[in-house]
């Protein structure tokens, strides 16, 4: 099972120029790291339209159904997390989803990392990414 981690950063390299998709995903990153408290722990990170900061902590959801998945965001997201881990392969990224509307902040104040399989060509990348968007 290999997966892989689609960033801001790594946007560029599977679309070549960046679709306005693409550049979307990079301004809420962006937004979502200017809006963290000044003392909240983050780390440097490169995205499309330079550099910034992701929150350090973030709320992994492997081993969560989506019922599971989206308490726990909730709850999490009240606590004061603003970064939430999943994957295609979690099979959870509908109850991450609801969970994010659910706790209704804006967008551009979290970060959303998920992973899709490897070993797809662009097409079948792009194709799981969009699947991953619109599940989340």
């Amino acid at each position: 099972l290999k997966t892989i981690s689609v960033r801001a950063c790594e946007i560029p390299r599977l679309f070549a120029p960046p679709p306005p998709q693409a550049m979307r995903v990079a301004a809420c990153f962006a937004a979502a790291a200017a809006a963290l408290p000044a003392d909240f722990p983050t780390v440097p990170m490169k995205g499309v339209n330079g550099p910034m900061r992701m929150p350090l902590y973030g709320l992994g959801t492997w081993q969560y159904n989506n019922t599971v998945a989206e308490q726990a965001v909730v709850d999490a997201f009240k606590l004061g997390y603003r970064h939430v881990d999943t994957a295609t392969v979690y099979g959870n990224q509908v109850g991450v989803g609801k969970a994010l509307a659910q706790v209704g902040l804006p967008r551009e104040e979290y970060f959303v990392t998920t992973k899709i399989m490897g070993g797809f060509n662009a097409t079948g990348t792009k194709e799981n990414l969009d699947n991953c968007l619109k599940e989340l």
